[in-house]
Formats: structure tokens, C-alpha cells, sequence
């Protein structure tokens, strides 16, 4: 994930898989914005990015470290904000 779009998190983004109908356990989903070439229709970039249309698709490790950064952010409604060292 590149930075921008670690910061495009928002509370609820990893939510808990859901089994598939046999019963096997689904995949964990993370949903987020992307900005990379994101342009309008007269082509200009568009800097706040577009949600993503497919998620990202993540082993529990990961899910569980978003989780917790997300949890970090006081406000649940704003994107995260990396502290200073991870930026």
C-alpha cells in the first residue's frame, strides 16, 4: 500500500469475512481509496482519489495491524494520520 492510501483508511474498512456458502471461511476484504491515476473526465488528476472498485485482499496479520492503527485515530469518520516516523 503506498502511504496515500494507508492514510485513505476509515473506520469499518476491515470488516470480519464472511463464510462462503459450504461453510469454508471467506477472505479478509480491505477497502480504501486509491489515487493513483485517478483523473476526472477532462482528464485533470483528481487529488482526494475515487474508492477503490475491487478491495484488497489480506492475510489476518494484516487486517489486525489496520485495525489497530484505525483504532489509534481519535475521530472514527477521518482518515488516519500517520504519526511522523512512518510517514
Amino acid at each position: 500500500m503506498r502511504p496515500q492510501e494507508v492514510q485513505g483508511l476509515r473506520s469499518g474498512c476491515c470488516p470480519d469475512p464472511e463464510a462462503h456458502r459450504d461453510g469454508t471461511p471467506g477472505r479478509h476484504l480491505i477497502r480504501s481509496r486509491h489515487y493513483k491515476n485517478v483523473t476526472a473526465d477532462d482528464g485533470h488528476h483528481i487529488s482526494a482519489g475515487e474508492d477503490r472498485k475491487v478491495p484488497w485482499v489480506a492475510i489476518a496479520p494484516v487486517v489486525h495491524a489496520i485495525r489497530v492503527l484505525v483504532r489509534i485515530v481519535p475521530n472514527s469518520s477521518e482518515a488516519v494520520r500517520l504519526p511522523p516516523w512512518l510517514r
